[in-house]
């Protein structure tokens, strides 16, 4: 749901202080063509608004790395990030995503060349480069439902993994191994499993799997519990740099939950404090005129606040029971949310109010 990973998120304070976090992240292909740079939602509105930005979802471990609009440098002047100039390298790994490639295609989305159903992406939750449904076998529509997936390459990087998909048909046709973790250890028939995440009675870090057929991956997402979390596996899981898939808080649908819970909370706050200004006020409704430039941030929040101190004044919330309440205040969460997706996707162009409006009249964007 792309309203709820923006939901995380800042469009005014840049991240970086926050440290290296999964958050969505942006690249301007304007200032950085070959890549090597990325940053947060905020950098992407006030140090590259007007350029080539590629939006690319979210990734784990990421701190803002945005360097001032580079495309602006003068001999003159060293430019430097308009929000926070002082920032120390990433250490993040950069991939080819940041100059607009994807898949193993190394093709760009878009893709003119593509039907719709053929350039659909799903990301490896491993590598987190994201796959063009033609470019991938098994194809996802054989795996309806799932959850995650891991590309052919990780699959082939970490061969246990294999066995927590819905690919494996039996965990007894991949794995052997001689002595079991614990032989009292109750197998749940269904999953081959145990509560403790074991498979068969045994952890994958004492397994000699043999490699599966180069093959993507997928999972539902209860996988991740089924990781055995003994401190060998936990061991083995951070030696191949993967520890995070242990991480139940590492999941996107983990992220979007807590991006849709702020995005509520950050709206019941609004109400709140809107109905404090309209007592004794009458406040003043920001003008805006068809043609007027809404890609400012400042502006549309100042918009956005007005309406709805005066939705308030109105008495139009009062009296309403709990529940009702709630659910005025998820739908404000997703008009707000909706309404900064239309700015980060605008690549710089001009925002009309007639725009603001079918977005004050959609539904949230899921």
């Amino acid at each position: 749901d792309v309203c709820y990973i923006l939901g995380d998120s800042s469009s005014e304070r840049c991240s970086y202080d926050r440290g290296y976090i999964r958050q969505p992240i942006f690249a301007c292909l304007t200032c950085y063509p070959n890549g090597g740079c990325g940053f947060c939602l905020a950098c992407s509105l006030k140090c590259h608004d007007g350029h080539l930005i590629e939006e690319l979802y979210t990734k784990r471990n990421f701190r803002c790395d945005c360097r001032g609009p580079v495309s602006c440098e003068s001999e003159s002047k060293e430019v430097k990030c308009c929000l926070l100039p002082n920032k120390e390298r990433s250490l993040f790994q950069y991939n080819k995503n940041f100059r607009g490639l994807y898949c193993t295609c190394n093709r760009s989305y878009p893709d003119p060349t593509m039907t719709d159903d053929e350039q659909n992406l799903t990301q490896c939750v491993v590598c987190e480069d994201w796959f063009h449904e033609k470019c991938v076998t098994p194809k996802p529509n054989q795996f309806a439902g799932f959850d995650e997936m891991i590309c052919a390459q990780c699959a082939s990087n970490f061969p246990f993994l294999y066995l927590y998909s819905r690919n494996r048909k039996e965990f007894s046709n991949d794995a052997k191994s001689s002595e079991p973790c614990n032989e009292n250890l109750e197998i749940d028939e269904k999953t081959g499993s145990t509560e403790e995440g074991k498979i068969a009675g045994k952890c994958f870090s004492e397994m000699n799997i043999a490699s599966p057929p180069a093959q993507y991956l997928y999972f539902n997402l209860e996988w991740r519990t089924q990781i055995c979390r003994c401190a060998k596996c936990i061991q083995t899981l951070g030696d191949f740099g993967i520890s995070f898939l242990a991480d139940l808080g590492d999941s996107i649908t983990s992220f979007e939950k807590r991006g849709q819970k702020k995005l509520e909370n950050d709206a019941l706050n609004l109400i709140t404090s809107s109905s404090a200004s309209s007592n004794g006020s009458s406040g003043s409704r920001a003008s805006l005129s068809v043609g007027d430039n809404l890609n400012r941030v400042d502006v549309l929040n100042k918009a956005f606040e007005d309406e709805l101190r005066a939705f308030v004044s109105r008495g139009a919330f009062e009296g309403l029971q709990p529940a009702v309440q709630q659910e005025v205040a998820v739908r404000i969460a997703d008009l707000r949310s909706n309404l900064t997706h239309l700015l980060a996707t605008s690549m710089g162009q001009r925002i009309d109010v007639q725009q603001v409006i079918r977005e004050l009249l959609s539904q949230p964007k899921n």
